[in-house]
């Protein structure tokens, strides 16, 4: 099994409510240059890249368009991401 059908058979699913707003949330682990990193829709929308950041140890978004996410609903992704990270 090549990695990429690895990391979409390990596809995590679940809802998150923050500040009393609803979320879906689909994470999609992959490799990629060797580290983990993590696929992350938010309601249907385009998907955001989180990765591990050493200097503030948490994971956390490094795509353009993740300036969109607000800072609690980030916290609230990268604290349940943590229960997900294991290798793959």
């Amino acid at each position: 099994m090549t990695k990429l059908a690895k990391a979409q058979s390990v596809q995590k699913t679940f809802s998150l409510l923050v500040d009393r707003v609803p979320y879906e949330i689909k994470i999609v682990p992959f490799v990629f240059n060797g580290v983990n990193r993590f696929y992350v829709g938010i309601n249907g929308s385009p998907e955001h890249v989180f990765t591990w950041d050493s200097e503030i140890k948490k994971l956390r978004p490094i795509d353009d368009g993740s300036s969109i996410i607000p800072d609690i609903l980030e916290e609230a992704i990268n604290q349940k991401l943590q229960q997900f990270v294991v290798p793959f």
